[in-house]
């Protein structure tokens, strides 16, 4: 019988170098899977901002429409919950007459708001609304 050198040949992976493989690979999952999942959340919270800016628009063209139609003095005061991507949000609005004279200028603040974690998620806005026919109302 003629020997080779080695008693036994080797074939395949021993359990050790399988189960480093393994490890090394599940490191290098993790890594790659872990800035795509904050990539996620980023995306999420962006989608979730631009549904309340959106939202935030149409009130607005909305209460420039009323106010467009309205030649009494305008009031605005509100608070409603709103359902925006699936999530509540408080919204309020208030009005405040800046010019009293012939009273046409409006100041309206609207405000969406959240509570996440502790901390209140804010997103505001202010707008002024002009009244000319007020005006030629008041005039007359």
């Amino acid at each position: 019988m003629k020997r080779h050198g080695r008693l036994f040949q080797q074939r395949g992976l021993s359990l050790i170098e399988l189960l480093l493989a393994v490890v090394i690979l599940s490191i290098g999952i993790v890594g790659v899977l872990k800035p795509m999942l904050s990539a996620v959340k980023v995306l999420a919270t962006l989608d979730t901002r631009n549904a309340v800016h959106g939202w935030l628009r149409g009130k607005i063209w909305e209460i420039q429409d009323d106010a467009e139609f309205s030649k009494k003095n305008f009031n605005l005061n509100e608070q409603e919950p709103v359902l925006l991507n699936d999530r509540p949000f408080d919204f309020e609005a208030s009005s405040q007459s800046l010019v009293t004279d012939p009273q046409e200028l409006d100041s309206l603040r609207l405000t969406v708001s959240r509570e996440q974690g502790g901390a209140a998620k804010i997103l505001a806005r202010e707008i002024y609304v002009l009244f000319p026919e007020r005006n030629k109302e008041n005039q007359s």
